[in-house]
């Protein structure tokens, strides 16, 4: 009897040392294996990883009329090529789904988007301690460096940075509830 056959006998028995040491000779080469299919290291493992659990669980029914290596790398490569044929599935229904998007739809939406942004924002900035606004708009709004601003308002550099620390706390504060419109917008822009 060859030893891997002895080896298959044994993991078909439930013989945990036996499997993880299956596991530990074929894995990296395996992964290796996947990954000129996938070219792609974590999916490739995920490959082998999914072999090796669907062997573990289905290791009573399981006939295999080769080696424990052949049959390995057969359904490695079983595996990466369901895997591919799965990822060309997925992108060809993203890119229907994307082609069928109306973007007259799209940017009327995101137009609807930033100006209700805009319009709390404005509404925050304007509810700011007059001292914090000030400085919010002249280093936001006009571009101001701290040290112009500290120049202007005839306060040191520390103070500037303490006022606007405080503006940007009341302005996180009070925009909170508008934060998942707000990564809805920032999402949409960018898919433009």
């Amino acid at each position: 009897m060859h030893p891997e056959d002895l080896r298959l006998d044994l993991i078909q028995q439930g013989d945990v040392r036996e499997f993880e040491k299956a596991f530990r000779t074929y894995y990296q080469a395996l992964c290796n294996y996947a990954y000129t299919f996938l070219k792609d290291p974590d999916e490739a493992e995920e490959a082998v990883q999914q072999v090796f659990v669907n062997i573990w669980n289905k290791k009573e029914q399981i006939q295999i009329n080769t080696t424990l290596q052949a049959y390995l790398y057969r359904a490695v490569n079983n595996a990466s090529l369901n895997r591919l044929r799965h990822e060309k599935v997925r992108n060809e229904h993203r890119d229907h789904v994307v082609g069928r998007t109306n973007p007259a739809v799209e940017h009327t939406a995101q137009e609807v988007i930033s100006r209700e942004l805009s319009r709390e924002i404005q509404k925050a900035v304007e509810a700011l301690p007059v001292r914090c606004r000030e400085t919010f708009e002249m280093s936001r709004y006009e571009g101001m460096s701290y040290a112009e601003i500290a120049s202007a308002q005839g306060v040191s550099v520390k103070a500037v940075e303490k006022q606007m620390g405080k503006a940007l706390r009341l302005l996180r504060e009070a925009l909170s509830d508008y934060l998942p419109l707000l990564l809805l917008y920032l999402t949409e822009s960018m898919l433009l």
